[in-house]
């Protein structure tokens, strides 16, 4: 009779665990351990070990392993190893062996086909239909239809294929589509060829990977370009274009065939209207300013001297309505030019030539009333007063100076001295040599040199002609403009000290995207794989204090603590820890050697994780609050029953 009580015992202690455990409703589950520790309802699980340790509601499971350890509501699984790692993960169908394997959180995903998003691990708003489609991505948004489609996509967002084998060596691009068999280049020889981070790039192109179309990220549409060619414009169109209605292929149902316009040409039917919105022409020119046409000859401008042989008694001219009209020259002259050379004129007159020599005139005269008057090629100068010179006795004389011209020597009377012109003084040329800059009449003037003038150079540009004469400037060396100088010739205590004179120093970089960086060291060689940084400084950086400004409030790690944060369950990341040994999120040490370390970003990721540590602690602490409850439930109720138990034994 002992053994018939203590077996009632332990099947009423049993069942009371049972209702406390499986409290959940309409469930169907088929298969070794399915549904083993499921406390969710609604759900369906199929095949060994689905639905195993289930906590959330309304999913169907079907297969070896799927949605095993789930924690999230409202999936589909449909093969082996579905969703077989999803913890809070929702609204996600994944349907084919292996689809969607590694999924943790992300939610809204669709993955039709074997190893359709096999990586995904939080990302959310997928589709992808196809075998092996989105395999490797990791991404948002992301739209696949077709044969491993894409085949190298990682962490793009946002992009849609269309294709087999569409996408094939993008890896990190965005906002892109793709329709058609579209390959990417893997390491780009040029700037005007897409690679593999490809970003706002719409491609069409066909079956066998040859692109029709392609339009850039600033909305630059290229046809017939080469596979992966950037256009420049808003329009690049490579072969022969034709726009009219009559210019084309005929539509049904009398088709022609329609004009095939010259290589990398243009045929227009109607009018063109440059500038204006209602042509009378075929073609109207607008430029805005008035008498302006807005049409350039490059090769025929003013200075072109046509030869006797093509001249003709005929010219472009406009009529009263601006049409360019050809017109004849009644009487026209064949020739009729006058140039000059040195100092010879020469005149040609219907083919008639004739020369004559540029004569310079030089002449001086007094005047009765003591003025002097200098006479060049006729025109007069001004009169000059000349001095009256006081004698000994208190009168005064006139001295009179007179200038004397023989040839090309001018002479000043009473011992002036004289000085000889050049005979060409229309041809005069300059030549600097050294500091020497001399006029080729014999004059010369020394110019200052960079040692004598701390902190100036002398340059003289040009080349003597009329357009380029020679000019004659001193360069300005200040660190910058009117705001700071250098003095160049001293130092203080070994510094060469700046004086910034109350402003800033900005070093504009706007034009320099390449470049526009600043070096401190002794090799100039800068780090290719840590960013576009700006400032390298070789053996470190000291100073007093370090501040780092934050762009915005979502560089911090705040965000943890929102209400819709999704935690990494301890068992993931003691998973994940296992095999990339380091934390989910940070890179790995090869990472950070390769790269470098960004010191903001590292210090929100290690807040980051000191928040979730603190979560967990919390969590950590309501579940023993709520086991030492169960517990002493648990107690109270084991009590209870040897109290019953001791009853029944002494009433036996």
């Amino acid at each position: 009779m002992k053994k018939k009580i203590t077996f009632l015992f332990r099947t009423a202690l049993i069942i009371g665990v049972s209702f406390s455990v499986n409290g959940q409703i309409d469930n169907t589950i088929m298969g070794e351990g399915a549904g083993t520790n499921n406390t969710g309802s609604y759900n369906s699980g199929f095949g060994k070990y689905a639905l195993m340790n289930n906590s959330n509601h309304s999913n169907c499971a079907f297969g070896i392993l799927s949605l095993k350890n789930n924690a999230g509501g409202f999936n589909v699984a449909f093969g082996n190893e579905t969703l077989t790692t999803n913890t809070t993960g929702t609204l996600n169908c994944a349907i084919g062996t292996r689809a969607m394997l590694r999924n943790n959180t992300g939610s809204y995903n669709v993955a039709v086909g074997h190893r359709n998003l096999e990586a995904n691990i939080s990302g959310n708003y997928n589709t992808s239909i196809g075998y092996q489609s989105l395999l490797q991505s990791v991404g948002n948004g992301n739209v696949a239809l077709g044969f491993f489609t894409p085949r190298n996509l990682k962490s793009g967002d946002n992009n849609t294929f269309i294709g087999t084998e569409t996408g094939v060596n993008l890896i990190n691009g965005s906002y892109n589509t793709f329709l058609g068999k579209v390959a990417v280049e893997p390491s780009p020889s040029t700037t005007i060829l897409s690679g593999n981070d490809a970003i706002g790039t719409l491609v069409f192109a066909d079956g066998r990977g040859n692109q029709r179309l392609f339009i850039s990220k600033y909305g630059n549409i290229g046809v017939g370009l080469g596979n992966n060619v950037i256009p420049n414009n808003k329009m690049d169109i490579s072969g022969g274009v034709v726009i009219g209605k009559n210019y084309v292929s005929k539509s049904l149902p009398s088709p022609t065939m329609g004009f095939v316009a010259p290589t990398n040409g243009l045929l227009v039917e109607g009018k063109v209207g440059i500038g204006n919105t209602s042509p009378n022409s075929k073609l109207e020119i607008t430029d805005g300013t008035p008498g302006r046409s807005g049409l350039r000859f490059t090769n025929l401008t003013s200075a072109y001297v046509p030869t006797t042989s093509v001249a003709t008694g005929k010219c472009l001219s406009v009529n009263a309505v601006g049409d360019v009209v050809l017109q004849n020259l009644p009487n026209s002259v064949t020739t009729h030019q006058i140039n000059s050379a040195v100092n010879t004129m020469t005149s040609n007159v219907n083919s008639v030539v004739s020369t004559a020599s540029i004569v310079n005139s030089i002449s001086n005269s007094v005047t009765a009333s003591n003025q002097l008057v200098t006479t060049v090629n006729g025109v007069s100068s001004a009169p000059i007063n000349l001095p009256v010179f006081a004698e000994t006795d208190g009168s005064t004389t006139n001295e009179l100076q007179t200038l004397t011209q023989v040839g090309n020597t001018i002479t000043l009377s009473n011992g002036g001295g004289s000085v000889v012109i050049p005979a060409d003084t229309d041809n005069q040329s300059l030549s600097l040599v050294g500091n020497n800059l001399t006029i080729s009449n014999g004059n010369s003037i020394v110019l200052p040199s960079t040692n004598v003038v701390a902190g100036t150079n002398v340059s003289v540009v040009g080349n003597g002609s009329v357009s380029s004469p020679f000019q004659i400037s001193s360069l300005d060396k200040s660190i910058y403009a009117d705001n700071g100088s250098i003095n160049l010739a001293t130092t203080i205590n070994g510094n060469r000290v700046v004086d910034l004179n109350n402003s800033n120093i900005w070093f504009n970089s706007i034009n320099s995207e390449s470049n526009g960086k600043i070096y401190i060291g002794g090799t100039a060689t800068y780090p290719s794989n840590t960013g576009n940084y700006r400032l390298y400084v070789e053996g470190g950086i000291m100073t007093e204090k370090v501040k780092v400004a934050l762009r915005n409030s979502a560089n911090w790690a705040d965000y943890v603590f929102a209400s819709d944060y999704k935690l990494m369950p301890l068992k993931e990341v003691e998973q994940y820890v296992s095999e990339n040994k380091h934390l989910p999120g940070i890179d790995s040490a090869k990472d950070l050697a390769e790269k470098g370390i960004d010191v903001v970003e590292m210090q929100s990721k290690q807040m980051e994780k000191i928040e979730e540590l603190t979560l967990y602690i919390i969590e950590q602490d309501k579940k023993i609050a709520n086991q030492n409850k169960a517990i002493e439930q648990n107690t109270k109720d084991i009590e209870e029953l040897k109290a019953q138990l001791q009853a029944l034994i002494q009433k036996k």
